[in-house]
Parts: C-alpha cells; structure tokens; sequence
C-alpha cells in the first residue's frame, strides 16, 4: 500500500524547515499492560486484537523529509526505531508511484547515522490519556541520513529502513534549477497538547495541497526537556 508519510517531530528545535506528506504514527510502546476485555467493547476488543498481532517494534516511525543543503539535488531523512544497534537506510528510486518490486533494481541506497535519544514528550500539559506517568522518558534511536546527487525537478519514491523492516513507499520532488514561483505553509509555535491539535498540519496541507514545504518556527509540541 502506497502513500504519503506524515513529517512528524523529529527534534524540537526552532524554525525547522520540512517538507511534508500525510498519515500519523504513535510514539512506541515499551512496557507491558494487561487488558481486561470485559472493560471495552466488542468492536473495540477486535480491533486491539488485531493490533496487538501487527507485530511493528522494528519498523520506522516519526519519518521526516528536511531540507538540508541545495534542495535542487539533496534531502534529508530522518526517522525513530524503537532502541536498536542496527543501521537503517534510505533507499531511492527516479521513479513516481514505485512499488516494493521497484527497489529490487538498483536503489540509491545511503546508510544512516544513529544515535540512542531519550524524550519526554507526557507532561501534565498534554492531554494524552495512555495510562503513563508524567515526565516519564521514552527511550529511542534516532536515524538521520542527507541524500545528495538528485536531478533537479525530478519526483523519486522512497522507503526507510532495513532489510524486513521497510516503511511505506513514499515520494518527494527535488526543487527545479530556476527561479520560477512556489507556495509553502508557515506555522509557528503550535504547542500541540493533543492529538487534535497534532492534526492542524494534515488540515492546513488540505487547504494547499501545492504548497512545496512546510516552515514550522519554535516549539512544535508542549514537552519538559
């Protein structure tokens, strides 16, 4: 199944400048909790069920597309995995609309950096009702990779990842090499406290579905560093 991946918050750092596509991925889980079925209801029982087989903890998550040097012929990617010692990738192919068979030929293929982070995003200022304490740290590896050499005003599909543990299929287009017009979305300090509130960027890209990229100034998310 292909689609557009939502740029979530990869650090809270002030005027991040990000490109953006659709869909929205949870923090990982990383303790256990016991469920008592007589306490939800039927559909809502399945549908745990049917989530708690989607066995994800190797997959990426909170994927970013940021512009990072001459956006003519580069990008950056950035991504979380629950805590691991293993690499992931970015894998490229000059093509729109790929498909999993696509990057059995030749993908532009660049290793990430990792890096083991710590947040704490469960404060008392954010409503998230998930039964974890405040101020409690969620332990992370952070992937970042800057692919360059792109052709100018060209639409790639792009996974991320590692060999049985890819994203979706997503896709970007690198800037033209001229100075002709362009739109983008300016945001600032959104204090999102809410999964509502997280939702503003899907609602704003619906209003400007030609805008390039995203400009987000100061704190994306109401956090305790």
């Amino acid at each position: 199944m292909k689609k557009n991946l939502l740029l979530n918050v990869q650090s809270l750092i002030a005027a991040t400048i990000v490109s953006f596509t659709a869909g929205i991925q949870p923090l990982s889980a990383q303790s256990s909790i016991t469920l008592n079925k007589a306490d939800f209801s039927i559909p809502t029982w399945t549908k745990l069920l049917r989530t708690s087989k989607a066995t994800d903890g190797k997959l990426p998550y909170s994927i970013n597309m940021t512009l990072n040097g001459d956006p003519i012929t580069s990008l950056g990617f950035a991504w979380f995995t629950n805590p691991t010692s293993n690499k992931g990738m970015v894998q490229i192919v000059k093509k729109a609309n790929a498909t999993e068979k696509d990057f059995e030929s030749s993908p532009i293929t660049k290793e990430a950096t990792i890096e083991n982070v710590s947040m704490n995003y469960l404060v008392d200022a954010n409503y998230v009702d998930a039964g974890i304490a405040s101020k409690t740290d969620m332990s992370y590896t952070s992937h970042k990779v800057l692919v360059d050499k792109l052709d100018p005003g060209t639409t790639y599909s792009f996974r991320v990842g590692t060999t049985g543990a890819w994203s979706e299929i997503g896709s970007f287009t690198t800037t033209k090499n001229d100075k002709s017009a362009y739109s983008f979305i300016y945001i600032t300090d959104t204090q999102a406290q809410n999964d509502e509130m997280f939702d503003v960027s899907q609602k704003k890209q619906s209003t400007q579905p030609n805008a390039w990229f995203r400009m987000h100034s100061s704190y994306f998310a109401t956090v305790t560093l």
